[in-house]
């Protein structure tokens, strides 16, 4: 977990946003599958997010999260068309030079439902941030280390019985 929140900031920092966005919004599956493995999906990604993200002032909370998690990874789009929210569109703001944004505030367009617009420079240091709390706590515990260890993750000497001595990611 930590390279991968390593390389979410080096994506960042290049200006590399839509892979670094979609890896943001896959965190909060990451480690709420390690965290509350037994829950389905949506819950442990929403109880995950509300718990470690929102109160880092993201701009967003877990079901709106879950919202953009679902049309990013699958569909790489930044509407949803669920029923019940009173948003359907999310708008990311990258930092730019006059460091200017509108964070966490619904902008209300001609013919459709309001977007909801979040500054990049907010939201990914709220979720990696979130990850960081949570990952230190979670290595505490052992059944939550064997759940660690078990994520995708870069290998130096490979990966016995399977191969050995060379670098492999798995």
């Amino acid at each position: 977990m930590r390279i991968l929140i390593s390389e979410i900031r080096a994506a960042l920092k290049i200006r590399l946003y839509m892979p670094a966005m979609i890896s943001l919004f896959a965190v909060p599956d990451i480690a709420g599958a390690i965290e509350y493995p037994k829950d389905k999906n949506v819950d442990r990604y929403t109880r995950w997010f509300d718990e470690y993200v929102t109160p880092l002032e993201a701009g967003m909370d877990g079901q709106l999260a879950w919202m953009v998690r679902n049309a990013l990874i699958h569909e790489s789009a930044m509407n949803w068309r669920t029923s019940g929210f009173d948003t359907d569109r999310l708008l990311v703001m990258p930092p730019n030079p006059q460091n200017t944004g509108i964070h966490n505030i619904s902008i209300i367009g001609p013919t459709t439902k309001p977007a909801h617009t979040v500054m990049l420079d907010k939201l990914a240091p709220a979720i990696l941030s979130g990850a960081e709390e949570w990952l230190k706590a979670a290595e505490q515990s052992e059944e939550k280390r064997g759940r660690i260890d078990g994520m995708m993750q870069m290998r130096p000497n490979g990966m016995h019985p399977f191969i050995g001595g060379v670098p492999v990611i798995t």
